[in-house]
């Protein structure tokens, strides 16, 4: 009798480390696999692990997470008027997926154009774009712990297909500059609408 349950625990841890080394070996697969086809989706194993231990709502409290929108509120007008001369040569602004391919899924999707003028991305600074809207970018350098940052020009009747956020390490901001008075204006997200105005704002987690 001791035996045979000897022999079942045996049985059992051995299948269990079979498991773990296939699972183990997987992830390593994967990992490769997007290391080599498109290195950004690495973040996409990571962020899967940070969900089990970061839990929080799609939409977060702006105040208490990023107390320094502040700024940008007080300063709206300003940054919109920035915008509106950035708009008259929106032309040659390039589309979303022309900067980042990766994006053609949810930029290319139709043939209404999405265009970022982006001043910073991933600390790096575009500075012939900064050239163009400096009092906007005198106000974000006062905020080191933004990493991103851009005017974000949808064409009328846009519409962004559902789709995920690959990394769980940011939170996205977004200050409504220019929005349609007529019509509706809106992104849902895990769920919860939230309609754009001029001069309000909101953060949230992009991953739901």
């Amino acid at each position: 009798m001791i035996d045979s349950h000897q022999n079942l625990i045996n049985f059992f841890f051995s299948m269990l480390w079979s498991v773990l080394e296939i699972a183990f070996g997987s992830l390593i697969l994967l990992i490769l696999v997007l290391y080599f086809v498109e290195p950004s989706l690495l973040a996409i194993p990571f962020s899967l692990v940070l969900k089990l231990f970061r839990r929080n709502p799609p939409i977060v409290e702006t105040d208490k997470y990023f107390p320094e929108h502040q700024l940008f509120i007080e300063n709206w007008k300003t940054i919109r008027m920035e915008l509106l001369q950035v708009l008259e040569i929106q032309e040659k602004i390039p589309q979303f997926h022309e900067i980042d391919k990766i994006q053609r899924f949810i930029s290319a999707t139709d043939n209404v154009p999405w265009r970022t003028f982006v001043f910073k991305a991933y600390d790096n600074w575009m500075e012939d774009n900064c050239l163009k809207a400096p009092k906007t970018v005198e106000l974000i350098k006062q905020i080191p712990a933004i990493k991103t940052a851009m005017f974000s020009i949808l064409g009328p009747g846009k519409q962004i297909p559902p789709h995920r956020g690959f990394y769980k390490g940011i939170y996205r901001y977004h200050l409504g500059l220019v929005v349609p008075k007529n019509g509706e204006c809106f992104i849902i997200n895990g769920g919860q609408k939230y309609s754009w105005k001029e001069g309000e704002d909101i953060l949230f987690d992009d991953t739901f």
